[in-house]
């Protein structure tokens, strides 16, 4: 199940593809809205006694399908006659996309708090995807009577910055940082369960983590920015080198130490999207490659998922590798970063 619903992050590298395909066939003033409703309720007309197969199916194509429509909204779209992308050169937006993240893990962990494993497991896990449906429902009737508009998907791109495939995936693997943070406390329910019992400390990821990780980035994106967009990407790059590798030296045989890491954790969360989006800015992206580094991040995700998660559930936790696995990311980022002449 957990390759299933990873697959949105896979199909997202193809939007383009879909983006071509629409163009050549006059498909155009689609309304996005709709399109998220068919990929959740595709969802939804999974029932208990269908084959196994045949559900596995009906959830590939549904999650594949939610990928890309969300990669095309977050490239652009009309509303009312003015074209509206999700600039992730913009802090805002990420603050919103973090938000975002942490609402949708918080509201599955209270309906996993409200009801019982049998009666989720027998349909019961519907009522999230319900209530995502009746959002997006109420965003319809808001839009159509309130703004009498309607959200089309915005086709037009702009492709005068060229992709460098080596840049975006020493940038952007920042990215990946805390959107592992974020999935060691969404999967923080049931990975415990399966898991090392000598790793239970470190996978019980709590909230507080997540929030820490939200308000640091609330605090030190405007001190940054004080400072100098340049010399805080330096800072970020070099203090996290530095403690990391000395972190790796010293011995995690406590829950304190356990504990530091997971305050570690989140902060170099919140460090590593205030240091991807001031890199952004510097070398002045194009909204189009920005979102398809971005993409590119999500699909190499999808790859470090699984390993980590068997890793966790068969071997103990080093947490030194953790530590280097930092330092490593940050010391090439800083490398290539300090060669860019336009950063």
């Amino acid at each position: 199940m957990a390759f299933v619903i990873l697959l949105s992050c896979v199909s997202r590298i193809f939007d383009i593809k879909l983006i071509n395909f629409m163009k050549k066939n006059s498909l155009s003033k689609i309304n996005i809205l709709n399109l998220l409703i068919l990929s959740y309720s595709l969802h939804i007309l999974v029932f208990s006694d269908f084959p196994n197969l045949l559900s596995i199916m009906i959830f590939c194509i549904a999650r594949i399908m939610f990928g890309i429509f969300i990669s095309l909204a977050y490239r652009g779209i009309n509303f009312n006659g003015k074209e509206l992308n999700c600039n992730l050169c913009e802090i805002k937006n990420w603050f919103f996309y973090v938000i975002g993240l942490a609402f949708g893990a918080l509201m599955y962990l209270l309906l996993n708090e409200i009801y019982s494993n049998d009666f989720l497991n027998q349909g019961g896990w519907k009522i999230f995807y319900i209530i995502i449906i009746l959002v997006i429902l109420l965003m319809l009737i808001i839009f159509k009577f309130v703004y009498k508009t309607k959200i089309f998907l915005q086709f037009e791109y702009d492709k005068s910055k060229s992709f460098n495939l080596t840049e975006a995936l020493s940038t952007n693997f920042l990215i990946i940082i805390p959107l592992l943070s974020f999935a060691i406390f969404s999967s923080s329910t049931w990975l415990p369960k399966f898991s090392n019992p000598e790793n239970l400390h470190f996978l019980n990821y709590d909230f507080l983590y997540l929030f820490l990780t939200i308000m640091t980035l609330v605090f030190i994106t405007p001190l940054a920015n004080l400072v100098g967009k340049r010399k805080s990407v330096i800072f970020f790059n070099i203090s996290i080198i530095v403690f990391a590798t000395i972190c790796s030296f010293i011995k995690h045989d406590s829950s304190y130490s356990i504990d530091f890491l997971k305050l570690f954790i989140a902060l170099v969360a919140s460090f590593s999207i205030c240091n991807l989006v001031f890199q952004l800015q510097l070398k002045k992206q194009s909204t189009f490659n920005v979102i398809t580094h971005f993409n590119l991040s999500l699909f190499s995700l999808a790859f470090l998922l699984p390993i980590a998660f068997y890793c966790s559930i068969y071997y103990t936790i080093n947490y030194s590798v953790i530590y280097i696995f930092f330092a490593l990311v940050y010391f090439i980022n800083n490398i290539i970063f300090s060669l860019n002449k336009n950063g």
